[in-house]
């Protein structure tokens, strides 16, 4: 009985792909308000996290892997990071930022493609905004926003990982300032135009023109006017 165990438990390991076998990694990075980004990697094999990535074991989770970047500019300048690239542009209080694939960062010795070598797993953006765009990612909700969910195979499975998202994110600070200065200029405005009416009618009723013209006689009235 034990010997047909031990030869079924070795046909599985035969038969069953690298893949399948091997455990999956999951990858979320989450874009917190003030752009503070934080990244989660969870893994079981902690030798595939780059040590100079500046990566954090976390206390009592030893398979589970944290760090902080100050926002997407310090991001972009990471060696180890995901192969992606953001670029944001201001608008006031809206902010466009789009990420597009970076195949340069994605090169042997850095986390992301230790962990594609020989394992499966997914990638989780986390967005304090809308998404409007994410591609071919799943898109959810979280507590604070919008999430896109890559699937991500190993690297003998796939020619390139396609990492593609345009997201919309509202400065809360920034939007209240920009009401509260287009509510004064208009209630300026329209102060304005009271004022400027107002001064019409006074002149128009009370200008020196018409009250001279009300009290000096014409010719004509004198003449007529009987002698006393």
């Amino acid at each position: 009985m034990r010997l047909n165990v031990v030869f079924l438990v070795l046909v599985l390991l035969l038969a069953c792909p690298a893949d399948v076998l091997a455990a999956d990694f999951d990858w979320t990075l989450t874009w917190q308000n003030g752009q503070i980004l934080t990244e989660t990697i969870t893994t079981d094999d902690p030798d595939l996290i780059n040590p100079e990535g500046g990566w954090q074991r976390q206390s009592g989770q030893p398979d589970t892997f944290t760090r902080q970047i100050e926002g997407w500019t310090s991001y972009n300048q990471l060696s180890d990071r995901l192969p992606i690239v953001a670029k944001t542009k201001n608008y006031v209080a809206v902010k466009i930022t789009k990420i597009t694939l970076d195949s340069q960062t994605y090169k042997e010795g850095t986390t992301f493609y230790d962990l594609t070598a020989a394992r499966s797993g997914q990638v989780k953006m986390e967005v304090p905004g809308f998404i409007m765009k994410a591609r071919p990612a799943v898109k959810s909700q979280w507590p604070e926003g919008f999430a896109a969910t890559w699937a991500i195979a190993t690297q003998a499975e796939t020619e390139e990982y396609r990492f593609a998202m345009t997201a919309i994110t509202i400065e809360i600070l920034p939007s209240v300032i920009s009401l509260l200065v287009i509510g004064w200029g208009l209630i300026w405005i329209v102060y304005r135009r009271q004022v400027k009416r107002m001064e019409r009618l006074i002149d128009a009723r009370y200008s020196l023109d018409n009250v001279v013209q009300a009290e000096i006689p014409t010719i004509e009235q004198a003449e007529d006017k009987p002698d006393i």
